[in-house]
């Protein structure tokens, strides 16, 4: 938006941007504007035409290099450098391009272009956090300073959308969760540029009077980046100061609903309140009692924790947990002013903790540890004292030492490889149940294992084992659940007995049938007055019943056809 600051222009002269008096503009009829425009633009003090000129004109400046050229500026409204904050890039480049269209064209460098934009940006950052602007805050060197960190500030917000906004759940505390989201809060870049954490700092109000800016730097020693500057100082009375208190409140209303918290935040769903809400939140449930009794847990750790080596937990897991409680207490100092233990007392925490642990080498490092008392020292260094203790734990060593044992397990007389693939599966047989249950990946990888010559050993070994382990027992399936038993000896004795008797019933049902038949053939050819048959073909002659009676005996064919066989023997 271009200026509509007025020029005081002679009388007689027209108002045709192009000519005056039907003459092509010249520097002689271009009228700067009085020393009074030219309001101060350094903090308690104010410049005069040479120092405005100056900024413009300067090759270490804004480089525009004539007279005519800051005239021509000038005359576009673009007075002082507090001018610029009207100018966006669109309307340097079109002030440019009709600087061009004059009688006497005024030619722009490139180098100037992009050095009056990089000097819009600047002059409405310092206005936006309330600082005056200086000839030393506007130097093009503060200025370039200042333009790296705004384009890393744009680039960030064009990546805010990919971001994840941390989400309450049972898991997590309340402490960690506000924790996690004023982090969130202060790398997510809002409407105004402007990291989000400026809309729920303590105080709405910008510090009165604001620290000074660092020497060649556009941010006070205090701030340290152009971030932290905003998040400090940036009004909320701007325009835009509402889209980034709606979102923050968007932000908190989806990562708390549903939880016990939500109905906190719920007064403020209306108007979209975010600050009020994320207050509300901190008054009611992360209060200082809350602080103080996380001070207290942490403290209770680190002085009174004991670690003997003898169980499953490493030296070095012990002592991430005294550096947690370090980290933890440090945040929770900044709510409840707890002084922090200092190094020295740091590692006197973490060396009583271990004395307890009888093993030599933790002892003798401890003693060590002890006798390094310089202020350099391992004694004054927590990090170089835990480093020097890790490489003598007890726990390690002997987890070492069994994983070594336990690579190899014997099983009659065949060698098994244990361990884990890739995938990790365990490298062993497995049952159906158990098989089915690994993904496609673990079934390939052990696959490929069991066709090896190792993996076929081991198959056949552990199977071997398994099914042995599972008669002693009494059989069972691969999830140990005992399967009802389909037998025992003495019902398998039982049936093999019943076997015999049916065959042996079988026999003799068969011999006796033969005897009857035997008997009844002889006795028709006693009734037909045949001769016998030769003796080798003679029926035994046995009591049998009458003819009358065999309608109950045996089968008429089997008779007929053995009595047929026994005449043509006898030659009838």
């Amino acid at each position: 938006m271009v200026s509509t600051r007025s020029h005081r222009i002679n009388e007689n002269q027209s108002r045709d941007p192009v000519s005056v008096d039907n003459n092509p503009i010249t520097t002689r009829n271009i009228i700067m504007p009085p020393t009074v425009a030219t309001t101060a633009w350094t903090l308690n003090s104010k410049l005069n035409d040479a120092d405005v000129k100056s900024f413009f004109k300067d090759a270490d400046s804004m480089n525009c290099v004539s007279d005519e050229a800051v005239a021509a500026l000038a005359n576009e409204g673009i007075t002082i450098p507090e001018s610029l904050t009207d100018f966006e890039d669109d309307d340097i480049d079109n002030m440019s391009r009709n600087l061009t269209k004059l009688a006497t064209a005024i030619r722009l460098s490139a180098i100037c272009v992009k050095r009056l934009k990089i000097a819009a940006e600047c002059a409405r950052f310092y206005k936006s956090i309330g600082r005056d602007l200086s000839k030393s805050n506007m130097s093009y060197l503060v200025m370039s300073i200042f333009w790296k960190q705004w384009l890393s500030t744009k680039s960030k917000k064009k990546s805010t959308d990919k971001k994840v906004f941390p989400k309450m759940d049972r898991n997590t505390s309340i402490l960690k969760y506000t924790q996690s989201a004023a982090t969130s809060f202060g790398s997510t870049i809002g409407a105004r540029n402007a990291p989000l954490s400026y809309v729920i700092r303590p105080d709405s109000s910008s510090p009165d009077p604001l620290p000074p800016l660092m020497a060649g730097k556009p941010w006070s020693e205090t701030c340290g980046s152009i971030q932290n500057e905003m998040e400090l100082c940036l009004t909320h009375d701007d325009p835009v100061y509402g889209d980034d208190n709606h979102e923050i409140f968007t932000l908190l209303h989806d990562s708390l609903e549903g939880t016990i918290y939500g109905a906190t935040i719920t007064p403020y769903k209306k108007k979209k309140d975010g600050r009020a809400a994320w207050h509300a939140l901190l008054t009611q449930h992360a209060g200082q009692d809350r602080w103080d009794a996380e001070v207290k847990r942490d403290t209770t750790f680190l002085t009174s924790h004991i670690w003997k080596g003898n169980g499953n937990i490493t030296l070095s897991k012990h002592c991430q947990k005294h550096r947690q409680a370090f980290i933890d207490l440090e945040t929770s100092a900044a709510h409840v002013g707890q002084q922090l233990p200092n190094n020295r007392t740091r590692v006197t925490y973490v060396m009583d903790s271990i004395r307890g642990c009888n093993d030599p080498a933790v002892q003798a490092r401890i003693a060590n540890i002890e006798g390094d008392d310089s202020i350099t020292g391992k004694r004054n260094n927590f990090e170089a004292a835990v480093t020097h203790l890790l490489p003598a734990d007890p726990v390690m060593e002997n987890n070492n030492k069994n994983r070594r044992s336990n690579n190899r397990t014997v099983i009659s007389a065949v060698t098994i490889q244990s361990g884990k693939g890739k995938s990790g599966v365990d490298l062993r047989w497995y049952p159906m149940k158990e098989y089915k249950s690994l993904n496609d990946a673990q079934k390939d990888e052990l696959t490929s294992w069991r066709k090896s010559n190792e993996g076929k050993a081991s198959i056949a070994a552990s199977k071997k084992q398994y099914l042995d382990k599972k008669t002693k027992s009494g059989g069972g399936d691969s999830s140990g659940n005992k399967r009802k038993q389909h037998g025992n000896n003495n019902d398998r004795r039982v049936k093999f007995k019943k076997m015999i008797a049916s065959v042996v019933t079988d026999t003799l049902q068969s011999q006796q049938e033969d005897a009857q038949i035997n008997a009844i053939t002889a006795n028709l050819m006693n009734q037909m007055k045949l001769p016998p048959p030769p003796t080798t073909m003679a029926p035994v002659i046995a009591a049998a019943p009458s003819i009358s009676a065999t309608s109950a005996g045996p089968n008429p064919q089997k008779i007929a056809q053995r009595l047929v066989t026994l005449m043509k023997a006898a030659g009838h």
